[in-house]
């Protein structure tokens, strides 16, 4: 009976945030929580360093990567995900993001920054013409 109400407070939890970190498990006397929600929760996400996280997050976070990759800007991820979360682990939900993994639209930039290419250009090009008017002084 404590085992299965541990699996659906996990499950409520998870279902609600999105993510489970590895330390309110534990304090939810699940032992080895990563292998423990990895097998109640494999399929409906991803295991990261020090939490559970939701293919839904995945999919929220990566919508704004796209979005920003689109419209030739930029966006910072942490903002973007439940506040507990290290930021090793916002660095990794953001590698999971599929709008990156050909890396033609953009990159990442000190792990939680994902910028366009278009972005990098225009700053170039303003870059380019201020230091040419600098240079006629």
């Amino acid at each position: 009976a404590f085992s299965k109400a541990q699996v659906s407070a996990l499950r409520q939890f998870f279902a609600q945030n999105g993510y489970v970190e590895y330390v309110t498990a534990e304090k939810m006397l699940v032992e080895k929580p990563k292998a423990f929600l990895a097998k109640e929760l494999g399929g409906e996400g991803h295991a990261l360093k020090a939490c559970f996280v939701s293919k839904n997050l995945v999919e929220q976070v990566d919508a704004s990567v796209e979005e920003a990759l689109s419209s030739d800007s930029w966006v910072c991820c942490t903002p973007l995900v439940p506040s507990g979360m290290t930021l090793q682990d916002v660095a990794s939900l953001v590698s999971l993001c599929d709008s990156l993994k050909d890396g033609k639209k953009g990159m990442v930039v000190s792990e939680v920054y994902v910028v366009s290419k278009g972005f990098i250009q225009k700053c170039v090009e303003h870059v380019s013409a201020r230091a040419a008017e600098k240079a006629d002084y």
